[in-house]
């Protein structure tokens, strides 16, 4: 069972019937501090801000879109697998000038984590959402529409 007593605003949130839940994406996480690096790109479904680490940061809507995660468990071979995750977004210039994949190349994001959390309407911090998966960044492709991110379920390493 998941314990949400440290992410009760978002177990609160999540109770409501016009409550509104959406995933939103690190890509290039700090997993000794457990924070997003200087670096790191914030992704959502839609345009929000969070506070992190004390300093307010906007989540861009680049038409997030991620593949579902399983999990399953090998009893026999006692071996425990998560999927790994696709995401997928648009790589159209932003402000006519900056594509998605200059942000990704100036920051060489191949074998950084990336972490997704589920966030609600009320949530107004990352430490509030609820974090569902951390992997590494295996591939990059793109073209001048989209570009897919391969990542790989970090407890597989």
């Amino acid at each position: 069972m998941l314990d949400l007593t440290k992410y009760s605003k978002f177990r609160l949130s999540s109770l409501f019937d016009t409550s509104i839940l959406y995933p939103v994406v690190v890509l290039d996480w700090d997993a000794e501090n457990d924070i997003p690096n200087e670096k790191s790109i914030f992704l959502s479904t839609t345009k929000t801000q969070f506070n992190v680490n004390n300093s307010v940061v906007t989540f861009k809507d680049r038409d997030l879109n991620i593949t579902g995660m399983n999990e399953s468990i090998d009893v026999i071979n006692r071996k425990f697998k998560v999927s790994d995750v696709t995401i997928k977004v648009n790589n159209f210039p932003e402000n006519l000038s900056v594509r998605m994949t200059d942000r990704f190349f100036n920051n060489n994001l191949v074998n950084k984590l990336v972490k997704v959390f589920w966030a609600s309407d009320s949530i107004s911090s990352l430490e509030e959402c609820l974090p569902v998966f951390i992997g590494v960044a295996k591939s990059i492709n793109f073209d001048d529409k989209n570009l897919t991110i391969k990542v790989e379920d970090y407890s597989q390493k």
